[in-house]
């Protein structure tokens, strides 16, 4: 058995995703049908349509190496992977041709499959292989296909009679369709017993009229495990032909996710990068060096486009193809670099032992280096070891990628810190504390001295008095705090019994005694059992808790004696209107006797209800959900429809359950329901997960949830809005517009939270858009800025927007950094001088964008059209040369703004668009 065959499920699953799911419309042709030549001798490969390709990491030299092949030109949308895998000897030519847009045939996808999977050492040449007549199989193939049929990836009697259907083709040399690959893959991959249970449905797509009898258990196997999406959301092709340069292209892509051991290739870490050498840290931490010549092929993951050898970046995940210690090829195969950020304060340096230690927090933490180690000042100048100060401030880069780590660069951030500064405290601990700094506008940890002056309240303290949210003046010498006054105390509570409520005082009694607050101008009330309460929800029986700012305001209300139960789905069994008293039973049949009053909170329907115009609707087998503290009813809803969390699903008992907004939980039967959900036309329960939010519909008798309505929140960008009629076009990122008409329970809110009118937004704005099921529920703007970095820190940006406000960013948990294509969460990524979006995505999260620029140099200005004219390359005469301007559009030389009258002709300059605008001109 080959050493290949235990991985070969895993292997086939992968080509076959990437071939059908992959590459965006996958199977369909770009460089149109070339005909079915014949195939010679070692030369069996095809393939299909490329994908989407990913922006050019940079220009690479003129005259760079290209593949063997003398019809796969410099610039081949496929010629990375073709070069790749023909240094793989998985493709070989036909006399140094490679016939990149040729059809692929049956025994040539046989061929493809065999020699990918590692299994051509098991292809038996010599043997007198025989087939039936009609079933003609070209000689070169003859091994493969037997190898095939033995291997049970083909099934000898539906090939032997798709050969006789159609003899006027032989089976080999016959075109393979999209349907035939899709059974080869699904029983490669052995799933032929789920292909035989599935054959009695339809496809899931509109043209399954056209898919063979035999075909459609293997489509619908391969819909169930998400191998196959079709040409498009609705349409499979199942007769779609494939080319021989796309499938080098998607084989090449699908090496990156399984470890393919190909003969002189190596995965691992770039370690170190030189003009001339490239280190490489394999996963047994062993390293490789190899040297570089200018007919290596360098390329990145991001890119098809060759890469220039600045483009390439160390630390990363990258394969080598080698040969006699020189690198053939070189791909950069990830983009995060494999680096942790330390930052902390230095301890000691300890050239003889190549050793830093770092003040941590409270921790000393030990960095071990080499002579690779690089070092810079806050100003990026190179620094030699012996230059690092003890205290100061420095942000060290160490690998994560060796088994005992070497710090790869040292970035000093500051020296000793001395200042006086005034902020809120955060946090205090033993020997330190956390100060969010008022100036700044940023959080910091800060040692203190043992003999630090507490003040509070004009009497003396200690670290222990402090508490989070006090305002305090401090002072720091040499990084250590050494004096902190309080100048207002954070918040407090007082606890009493609650007596009444206008809108300027909340009085109370504690002891007996009466006592009176001032109310804050926006007061939180919370009473477990009743979403978003109010002052009027409070009564005389409740026990509370109030919290008091600085200025001794009331800022919020808890009540801390109530216990409110919640029956949900329950049955009215009777209502005397004379007493007001409620009779209900829950789902388990237990009754339940509440008395309605007038503070009783009613809702029907969304819309809140008096008691009066409630009463007749409390009819017996009606249901309701009642939440009561004690034998009074607190709210009481009309339901047919409920939104939380699905806590459960189960499936086998048809009943799922979901955790409401105020804490209670329901259960109820659910069977065979409609699924909605955002993007997704067909929708079906297998989209439903636990912990998601979800809306359901209940059926008239309001007794079983009839429909599940998924909560999908979606960034977009406004492109127009019709506030008359009540509806707003929406971009997606994918850059898709559609209208969606706006419902009068829609709502929306202001980057800070404040309710919004849907004429108060506007085109280019980005928001957060909620749909519960396929209807808009939510509009919310999202803060956008955009501006010139000026400093990058661990997880903080300085950077200056185009107002010339300078502002300190944190970043928070989880953000991340897209620039040139990549995707990292590391500060690293970005230096001083680029230029960058930063908004918050739709889980919260920070994503800073760099907005790449165009190199041009300036012709002239059209002041009449408001346009600016660049001079066209010679090369891409179809180039544009012309850029509206806009109002906003700035001209800069350093950091300095200009007017585009001092622009001379042939004026080096940098173009910045942004969201279809001239952002910025800059002259180099």
């Amino acid at each position: 058995m080959s050493q290949h065959s235990s991985w070969k499920k895993i292997l086939v699953t992968t080509l076959i995703c990437t071939l059908i799911t992959g590459a965006g419309t996958a199977f369909a042709e770009t460089d149109g049908p070339a005909g079915a030549n014949a195939e010679t001798a070692k030369d069996a490969n095809a393939a299909t349509a490329p994908a989407s390709a990913a922006p050019a990491a940079s220009a690479a030299a003129a005259n760079r190496p290209s593949t063997p092949f003398s019809d796969v030109r410099n610039g081949h949308w496929a010629e990375k992977h073709i070069a790749k895998l023909a240094l793989q000897e998985i493709v070989r030519g036909n006399e140094g041709k490679f016939k990149p847009a040729d059809s692929v045939t049956r025994q040539d996808a046989v061929i493809m499959a065999i020699r990918f999977m590692g299994l051509e050492q098991e292809v038996d040449e010599s043997a007198g292989i025989i087939f039936p007549d009609a079933f003609e199989v070209g000689n070169y193939a003859k091994g493969y296909v037997a190898l095939a049929l033995q291997k049970k990836l083909l099934d000898q009697t539906d090939e032997y009679a798709l050969a006789e259907a159609a003899p006027e083709v032989s089976w080999g040399t016959a075109r393979a369709s999209r349907e035939w690959v899709t059974k080869l893959i699904v029983r490669a991959i052995g799933q032929k017993e789920l292909a035989d249970k599935m054959s009695g449905g339809q496809a899931a797509f509109s043209d399954n009229a056209q898919i063979g009898d035999s075909y459609e258990g293997y489509v619908n196997a391969a819909v169930s495990l998400g191998l196959i999406k079709g040409v498009s959301g609705e349409k499979f092709d199942p007769k779609g032909l494939i080319n021989r340069a796309s499938l080098a292209t998607l084989l090449s892509r699908a090496e990156s996710q399984v470890p393919v051991a190909y003969k002189g290739q190596t995965a691992g870490v770039i370690a170190s990068l030189t003009d001339s050498s490239l280190t490489l840290v394999g996963k047994d931490g062993k390293s490789a060096t190899y040297s570089l010549a200018a007919d290596t092929l360098l390329y990145r993951f991001d890119s098809e486009q060759a890469a220039s050898l600045a483009t390439i970046q160390p630390y990363t995940d990258a394969i080598v193809i080698s040969a006699n210690g020189k690198a053939l090829y070189v791909e950069q195969s990830g983009g995060a670099p494999k680096v942790e950020t330390i930052s902390g304060t230095v301890a000691s340096v300890m050239p003889a032992e190549r050793k830093i230690w770092l003040r941590v927090g409270s921790e000393f933490v030990s960095v071990n280096y080499d002579d690779s180690l690089r070092l810079q000042d806050g100003e990026s100048k190179p620094l030699a070891v012996a230059d690092l100060k003890e205290s100061s401030t420095v942000e060290v880069d160490r690998d994560t990628f060796r088994s005992s780590p070497l710090a790869v660069n040292v970035r000093v951030k500051g020296a000793p810190v001395n200042k006086t500064g005034q902020g809120t405290v955060v946090g205090v601990a033993a020997g330190s504390i956390t100060i969010a700094d008022a100036a700044a506008g940023t959080s910091a940890t800060w040692r203190v001295a043992a003999a630090v002056a507490v003040a509070k309240q004009g009497r003396p303290a200690t670290l222990g008095d402090l508490a989070a949210g006090d305002t305090v003046v401090y002072e720091i010498a040499n990084d250590l705090v050494t004096k902190i006054t309080v100048s207002q105390a954070a918040a407090q509570t007082v606890s009493g019994q609650f007596v009444s409520a206008d809108s300027k005082l909340i009085a109370y009694t504690v002891g007996g005694k009466a006592e009176a607050e001032f109310l804050a101008p926006a007061v939180q009330v919370t009473i477990n059992g009743i979403p978003d309460a109010t002052l009027a929800d409070l009564t005389a029986q409740d026990t509370i808790e109030l919290t008091l700012n600085g200025q001794s305001e009331v800022t919020a209300v808890k009540v801390t004696n109530r216990n409110v139960l919640t029956v949900n789905n329950a049955s009215i069994t009777s209502y005397v209107a004379a007493s007001k008293i409620l009779t209900v039973t829950d789902m388990s049949g237990t009754p339940v006797a509440v008395k309605l009053t007038d503070k009783t909170r009613i809702d029907f329907n969304g819309a809140a209800v008096s008691l009066d115009a409630a009463a007749p609707l409390l009819a017996n087998n009606r249901k309701i959900s009642v939440s009561y503290s004690g034998s009074t009813a607190v709210s009481l809803k009309f339901v047919y429809k409920y939104s939380g969390t699905l806590m459960s699903l189960n499936t086998a008992a048809n009943q799922l359950t979901l955790k409401l907004a105020d804490g209670s939980t329901l259960a109820l039967p659910v069977q065979t329901p409609a699924v909605e959900l955002y993007g997704k036309s067909a929708a079906t329960m297998a989209d439903v997960q636990t912990g998601q939010t979800v809306t359901l519909l209940l059926d008239t008798n309001q007794e079983k949830a009839v429909a599940i309505q998924m909560h999908k929140v979606v960034q977009m960008t406004v492109a127009s809005v019709d506030a008359a009629g009540k509806k707003i076009n929406l971009t997606t990122g994918e850059g898709v517009t559609s209208p969606w008409t706006v419902g009068s329970d829609a709502t929306f809110t202001g980057d800070s939270g404040e309710a919004l009118s849907l004429s108060q937004l506007s085109a280019g704005q980005t928001v957060n858009v909620t749909f519960v099921g396929r209807q808009l529920t939510d509009v919310k703007r999202v803060p956008v800025t955009v501006g010139k970095v000026v400093s990058v820190g661990a997880d903080t940006i300085t950077l200056t927007d185009y107002s010339g406000k300078s502002t300190e960013l944190a970043l928070g948990a989880g953000f991340r950094i897209v620039k040139n294509g990549t995707t990292a969460a590391a500060t690293s990524s970005l230096a001083a001088g680029d230029r960058i979006e930063i908004r918050k995505d739709e889980r919260d999260k920070t994503l800073v964008t760099a907005i790449a620029g165009l190199s041009k140099k300036f012709w002239k200005q059209d002041a009449a059209a408001n346009e600016l004219y660049v001079i066209r390359s010679s090369a891409n005469m179809t180039d544009s040369y012309r850029f509206k301007l806009a109002p906003e559009t700035v001209f800069t030389s350093g950091d300095a703004r200009i007017a585009i009258s001092s622009l001379r002709q042939g004026d080096p300059i940098v173009l910045y668009t942004y969201q279809g605008m001239l952002l910025e001109v800059v002259k180099s």
